[in-house]
């Protein structure tokens, strides 16, 4: 514990404070001099007991409101992240419903026509586990549609040719 000396409406006050705890101290000290100062030049009050009460009711008041803001603005933020995480939740299930169903249309593809698998490039593998990042399960799906796309059109090209 160590001590420091602020001035406040020109005394001196000779205060305990916690180790490293002196800066702010003195800078409290700053404000509480200042409002008492603003007040007394506003010539309205004269007394000291007044000019301290109405200085302290003016810092409670601005510390009451900033920490109201404070928490209007926590709440909000929470708000916005519960809705950031079901938005996220469902742009999983959909890319993972996505996914599934390409899957399922890959793997119809070559048991319905069992000659053409001889012309078709060689499939790239579908991966049997989730997909978590987002881009990763997106970039998955444009993937799958582009070999269903590529596959669909040597189809028909190949009944044409027939």
């Amino acid at each position: 514990m160590s001590e420091v000396t602020v001035t406040i409406f020109n005394h001196n006050y000779r205060l305990a404070v916690s180790t490293g705890e002196e800066e702010l101290l003195k800078n409290c000290a700053k404000l509480v001099d200042d409002q008492m100062t603003n007040v007394r030049a506003g010539g309205k009050v004269i007394a000291l007991d007044q000019i301290a009460v109405l200085s302290a009711l003016e810092i409670a008041y601005d510390a009451q409101k900033k920490e109201e803001e404070a928490a209007k603005r926590a709440a909000e933020l929470e708000a916005f992240a519960a809705q950031q995480s079901e938005a996220a939740e469902a742009a999983q299930a959909a890319a993972a419903e996505a996914q599934a169903q390409a899957e399922a249309a890959a793997a119809a593809l070559p048991a319905a026509e069992p000659n053409a698998q001889e012309d078709q490039a060689p499939e790239a593998p579908i991966p049997a586990a989730p997909i978590a990042d987002e881009a990763a399960a997106l970039e998955e799906i444009r993937a799958l549609c582009r070999l269903c796309e590529e596959t669909l059109y040597k189809d028909a090209t190949l009944g044409l040719r027939l």
